[in-house]
């Protein structure tokens, strides 16, 4: 039975970032309790106007203020109780009124974050956290970094060491071999926020400077260089024994970054000419890391398209052999901002391989990354780019930060295909980008393909000029040309994939050979030279290969001997 009168309506109330709590009627008004101090529901009216301040570009020692702000939407009061500050290196402060401090309903405040940053300590990120009645809300953390105008220097590398190298004097003892071992490379990066300035790179015999390369130019020997921030370079050094056994040295990098000078240590071996054995093992599958570099000029529409169309078939192979496999995709342009750095298409990872997720969404993720878009350089560089993402890859930096960490795997192969309607245009020359590709799997040069769909030796087709440069890297690697003209992109991929994914047929060895000494052993059984049933040398490659009918099975463990020569 109603009943009708005087009443009062009492209705529970629940909402995201609110706690249940009761709503009555005053004067005819729904009005909602005020949340008790400490509860969650006080502080959700309140809000940072900006969650991260950054000082860019500060001089040393010198004060950089700027004004952090709280702003509430609520209808009651509160007190801030206290401020939180992490400053690891003291280069942060605050200027604020005495605690507590009452922020009044709808009202802001408001305070001064100082930044007062020095050359010992160029660099710095902290936080300060408001702290309202005891109550600490992490919306209400504000983040601080601080850069001073310095530079700041950055080495992949800061010891070298070349291995053994034949030592040939042709001479007296203690002149330099006329052996010599491969580049090693330092690569220098300006991490800092103004020029470094890097003196003249020597180094001492055995050892050598051969180019500094900076933004694809190649400056002799050991000429001095600028970086401006984000620029890299690249020293090569070389090593040409003067003695049998170890010798070390030790390059300074002089510059103009704090420390003044950074030191690389260099360190190799030289060998008489004796017999070496080397021992190889096959795996029980096939491993390869593939890195796609893909044209994304205006006139490469359609041949992206048959490429995601048609890339099923090339990881269905790999998916029937359960081949261990990683891909990444960069576009073809080695001067474009952020050059080398691998696609991701989310919510997908930059490099995807047989273990993630499922085979569905590994085939959405490789669709995605592949389409890169026609609105690229008109000038065509894949092994440009291949270099770069591979340094990016053996970078020291192999956190979320890098997109291309953790894609070179040391017991895998590497596969680099290059897609483009035109010739490779890198700056570099092909010497210095084969050294580099080879550099990534330690100068093994048998665990390197490099593979081109392009415009196909002597003339071209229809829509795609010869590729020289391209048909050279392939045979140098002993990796596939496909003729990007092809109208069955089905069959080009299969193709594709039953070169790459193929069980390992060859082995590197670490010098060049006298191939008349070689001898081969597969689990303990001698292995003739042979190109019919047995085991060819290629001196390009330093790599012996096994014809199909003697292909070490699974686990197979494969014996080199052979006495090293001179390289030249």
């Amino acid at each position: 039975m109603a009943r009708w009168g005087t009443w009062s309506v009492v209705l529970a109330v629940a909402s995201a970032g609110c706690i249940a709590g009761t709503s009555e009627l005053v004067g005819g008004e729904l009005v909602a309790p005020v949340p008790g101090v400490g509860e969650p529901a006080r502080y959700v009216c309140l809000e940072l106007d900006e969650d991260f301040l950054r000082f860019v570009n500060a001089e040393a020692g010198e004060r950089h203020a700027r004004e952090a702000v709280v702003l509430s939407h609520c209808a009651w009061d509160v007190e801030l109780t206290d401020l939180v500050l992490e400053s690891p290196d003291g280069g942060f402060t605050i200027e604020a009124s005495t605690l507590p401090a009452t922020l009044r309903a709808g009202g802001r405040y408001a305070l001064t974050v100082v930044y007062s940053g020095s050359d010992a300590t160029p660099q710095e990120s902290g936080s300060l956290q408001f702290v309202f009645e005891g109550f600490i809300d992490p919306r209400l953390r504000l983040r601080t970094r601080g850069d001073v105008v310095t530079p700041r220097i950055e080495l992949d590398a800061t010891a070298l060491d070349f291995g053994e190298v034949v030592y040939d004097p042709r001479g007296e003892i203690g002149t330099s071999s006329y052996c010599t071992s491969n580049l090693r490379y330092v690569h220098v990066k300006n991490v800092g926020f103004g020029p470094l300035e890097v003196g003249i790179v020597n180094a001492s015999a055995p050892f050598s400077v051969e180019f500094v390369e900076v933004g694809g130019t190649l400056r002799q020997r050991g000429a001095a260089f600028s970086l401006e921030r984000g620029e890299r370079a690249e020293i090569a050094f070389r090593y040409s024994p003067t003695a049998y056994g170890d010798q070390n040295t030790s390059v300074r990098l002089v510059h103009n970054a704090p420390g003044g000078a950074s030191p690389i240590a260099l360190s190799g071996r030289g060998i008489t000419a004796t017999r070496l054995v080397e021992t190889f093992e096959q795996g029980t599958n096939v491993a390869v890391d593939i890195l796609w570099a893909i044209d994304s000029s205006g006139s490469m529409e359609e041949e992206q398209a048959r490429l995601r169309e048609n890339l099923s078939r090339f990881v269905g192979y790999a998916e029937g052999l359960r081949a261990d496999y990683q891909m990444a995709v960069i576009e073809a342009q080695e001067l474009a901002e952020g050059a080398g750095a691998f696609r991701a298409c989310a919510p997908h990872p930059p490099v995807v391989g047989s273990s993630y997720a499922n085979e569905a969404m590994r085939d959405e993720a490789f669709r995605c990354m592949v389409d890169v878009g026609t609105t690229g350089f008109a000038t065509e560089t894949a092994a440009g780019a291949a270099r770069i993402a591979l340094e990016r890859a053996q970078s020291a930096d192999q956190s979320t930060d890098n997109p291309n960490a953790g894609f070179l795997r040391p017991h895998a192969d590497l596969a680099i295909v290059a897609i483009s309607d035109e010739d490779d245009q890198s700056l570099l020359p092909d010497e210095v980008l084969m050294d580099a590709m080879w550099a990534a799997k330690g100068f093994d040069r048998s665990r390197v393909f490099f593979h081109a769909i392009a415009g196909p030796l002597p003339s071209g087709c229809p829509y795609a000029n010869r590729a020289l440069r391209y048909s050279e890297m392939v045979a140098m690697t002993g990796g596939l040309f496909l003729g990007i003209c092809s109208d069955d992109w089905s069959l080009l991929l299969a193709s594709l994939g039953l070169d790459v994914f193929r069980r390992r047929d060859r082995f590197g060895l670490a010098h060049l050979a006298d191939e008349a000494t070689i001898e081969v052993r597969v689990d303990g059984v001698p292995i003739p030279p042979s190109a019919v049933s047995g085991f060819t040398y290629d001196p390009d490659g330093r790599w012996i290969r096994f014809t199909e009918d003697r292909l070490p099975g699974e686990g197979a463990t494969i014996e080199v001997s052979y006495v090293p020569r001179c390289p030249r």
